[in-house]
């Protein structure tokens, strides 16, 4: 087990080393603030048209934040398998254009180990993506004032 975590965290390591993964990060940081403002900004424009056109209009019916997080949620686990592969293509690329397959197989380590261990580093790579998102949410609840995560209006 212990040979799975030193191999998960080479590549954890070598992974920030890629330019392909800071363009992933990037590209997915500014998709995913793509993804969360734009309904946030069409639900303000819809807002101030109803308020225009109807000054009784109470508000949107149901949690309008929860609806927007969640939204943003599965529009970016839908783009997190776009990205995925392009990480995923150069793992064992790279172990081989560098020479280090033949080390790691000729070492007493079992391939299952090498993909377990590969497999791990590119899970904590990911939910460096998914940080990102969160740290979106985050600053979004702390910005939206009245945000609401339920269905009961205040």
């Amino acid at each position: 087990m212990k040979i799975i975590f030193k191999i998960a965290r080479a590549e954890f390591r070598t992974l920030f080393y890629s330019p392909v993964a800071w363009i992933v990060l990037v590209v997915f940081f500014v998709i995913s603030g793509m993804q969360f403002i734009t309904p946030l900004m069409d639900a303000a424009r819809m807002q101030e048209v109803q308020i225009a056109n109807n000054p009784s209009w109470y508000g949107f019916p149901g949690p309008l934040t929860l609806n927007m997080f969640l939204g943003t949620i599965s529009k970016m686990m839908e783009y997190l398998y776009l990205f995925i592969p392009l990480l995923t293509m150069g793992t064992i690329n790279r172990e081989v254009n560098a020479g280090t397959m033949k080390l790691l197989s000729s070492s007493p380590v079992r391939i299952r180990e090498i993909v377990i261990g590969k497999y791990f580093g590119l899970l904590g790579f990911n939910l460096v993506l998914l940080s990102s998102v969160a740290l979106l949410l985050f600053t979004g609840y702390l910005g939206i004032q009245h945000a609401e995560f339920n269905g009961i209006a205040p």
